[in-house]
């Protein structure tokens, strides 16, 4: 009972406890890795910091995995250690994906100079998980702290919850949406646990064609906003699709970024507003 009520004690603190170090945090803003690839995103967010998890979603076909096989490289070819977990894509269609953006124009067909491209993209720290489909969360977690620590990963990206968790959302025995939020949680405290950084995309809702998604079209209940540090939605217009950004814990600026997508390169660009007649900020902002 002694011990109890010292720990409990413990967790009582008073100003002068944290002072110090609310005094450094303000004096030694952490911006975080910035992007090469996306400015605007970097006056949003302020960096790619290690501890936090980011929630991606946005319609079928919208660019999803373009966009952050983009985002990745650009964090990893600053040296920041990668692994990317897609269990809707093959890691190899994946990383012919990733070479071509790598490259910025379509890989090369003649085999001497494609394994020039390839040795080259070998030493970027870019790592692929082998599943695809459904995978147990235990296993996913204990294959992603031996990454950690064995590794030194520090950016993971998981593509989708959906397709991770297929098997279990299609047992009848469980409820899906308690499932998802005991899987969010999981990877969230992983995430600070590990101080790693940590995208997760998550499909959103089925919903009319043509409507504007939001922070409550994310699947799943509420959980899938409120654990997240970041929130991104890739939107689609008929003239041009945005990135919004609808949650940003660090210091809560929000935002939108108008982007292109490049065939040749498959790579998204930022498009320049002054480029565009219109440009409404969505109505959730």
């Amino acid at each position: 009972m002694l011990n109890l009520k010292r720990r409990v004690g413990s967790k009582i603190l008073v100003f002068e406890n944290i002072e110090e170090h609310l005094l450094h945090d303000i004096l030694n803003p952490r911006p975080g890795v910035q992007s090469q690839f996306f400015p605007g995103l970097n006056k949003i967010i302020k960096g790619h910091r290690p501890g936090e998890m980011t929630v991606f979603t946005g319609a079928t076909g919208v660019g999803k995995t373009s966009f952050l096989s983009q985002l990745s490289l650009d964090y990893a070819m600053q040296g920041v250690k990668t692994l990317w977990g897609s269990f809707e894509i093959r890691h190899v269609v994946l990383a012919r994906k990733m070479m071509t953006q790598y490259l910025q124009k379509p890989l090369p067909t003649d085999q001497v100079l494609l394994r020039e491209v390839a040795k080259k993209f070998a030493k970027i720290p870019m790592h692929f998980l082998d599943y695809f489909g459904s995978v147990k969360m235990e296993e996913l977690l204990s294959t992603l702290h031996f990454s950690v620590q064995q590794q030194g990963i520090q950016h993971i990206i998981l593509d989708n919850l959906q397709f991770m968790m297929s098997d279990t959302f299609m047992r009848g025995d469980v409820n899906k949406f308690d499932a998802q939020d005991r899987a969010l949680h999981m990877i969230r405290k992983f995430a600070n646990d590990h101080n790693v950084h940590v995208s997760l995309v998550i499909h959103p809702k089925k919903q009319e064609a043509g409507t504007m998604l939001s922070t409550e079209s994310i699947y799943g209940s509420a959980k899938s906003s409120q654990e997240a540090d970041n929130v991104f939605i890739l939107q689609r217009t008929p003239e041009f699709n945005y990135l919004q950004i609808t949650k940003n814990r660090y210091d809560g600026e929000l935002g939108s970024i108008p982007l292109r997508y490049d065939k040749l390169s498959l790579k998204v660009r930022f498009l320049i507003r002054s480029n565009l007649r219109t440009f409404r900020q969505p109505s959730s902002f």
